[in-house]
């Protein structure tokens, strides 16, 4: 059984914080506008509709379920992690680490061939080496859910999305209605700046990948030639530090750009609906 199978992807889709602020601001709604006609039963109405349709959807949909298989690997050992992130990798990412894994493999064997005295030496690569390997396989996944965001959102939508917003709010009179169109034209200017740094974060994937791969095809022939090892670890040590620290930047931002993160943010959007209703409802009781 995989770690994939384990998984129940509706529960964690229902305990998500934005799911379960959902309930609580559709319950708080209908519990201060009980006394407003057959408001809270029109409520209750449209938060259990939406909460079916969100279940039915959001937990099938394979962004989501990258997401949260990721943050259940991180919980694991590295060599568990290695093997539940290769199997989450299409076929073209899959072979583009069997490649770097056989020349990392190849350098092992090299080192062994090294005098006695290098010994400890070398193993202090060979672990930086699976430390490089480690990073170079996450840094895999979030290239493949940064590209996979990129083209799911559509850029010419979402400017054409906020001209007409904000060609209607000029329109509207009525402030409570202007400021529920003005949070809706927030949520989707956010989407639009988060579309521009997943780009620039596909780049410096791409970047980090390139620099890994030619840093272990030069220790790989550098450990041909019993070059001097203690270099060779030095060269390492400065590749590993700019590699971890692209890593964390990449995993800070996955936590907010994601694929299928806008799928959620829809719950922000219905949210809003509720609320103008609401108040189109109150205006026709008064």
């Amino acid at each position: 059984m995989t770690i994939q199978d384990t998984i129940n992807y509706t529960r964690e889709a229902f305990f998500h914080p934005i799911n379960l602020g959902f309930l609580f601001l559709s319950a708080l709604s209908a519990f201060f506008l009980n006394d407003v006609g057959m408001m809270a039963n029109f409520i209750f109405t449209m938060a259990i509709g939406t909460e079916l349709v969100y279940l039915g959807t959001v937990p099938k949909t394979d962004a989501f379920r990258r997401h949260i298989l990721n943050r259940t690997i991180k919980e694991k050992p590295r060599k568990l992690k290695e093997k539940e992130l290769f199997y989450n990798l299409d076929t073209r990412s899959q072979k583009r680490f069997l490649v770097l894994k056989h020349i990392s493999d190849k350098i092992q064997e090299n080192f062994k061939k090294f005098p006695y005295t290098s010994k400890g030496l070398t193993n202090s690569i060979e672990t930086k080496i699976e430390d490089l390997s480690t990073n170079y396989i996450s840094m895999l996944d979030s290239y493949e859910r940064y590209e996979t965001y990129i083209k799911a959102t559509r850029e010419n939508d979402l400017v054409k999305e906020i001209d007409e917003l904000n060609e209607e709010i000029a329109t509207i009179e009525s402030e409570k209605l202007r400021q529920i169109k003005k949070r809706r034209l927030a949520i989707i200017h956010k989407r639009h700046e988060k579309l521009s740094v997943a780009r620039e974060r596909l780049q410096i994937c791409e970047s980090q990948l390139e620099t890994i791969e030619d840093a272990m095809r030069y220790i790989y022939e550098q450990s041909i030639t019993m070059a001097n090892p203690e270099q060779i670890g030095l060269q390492l040590d400065n590749l590993l530090y700019d590699v971890e620290e692209t890593v964390n930047i990449v995993e800070d931002l996955d936590n907010d750009i994601l694929p299928g993160y806008h799928m959620l943010q829809q719950l922000d959007e219905i949210e809003n609906e509720i609320e103008e209703k609401t108040n189109q409802r109150l205006k026709q009781s008064s």
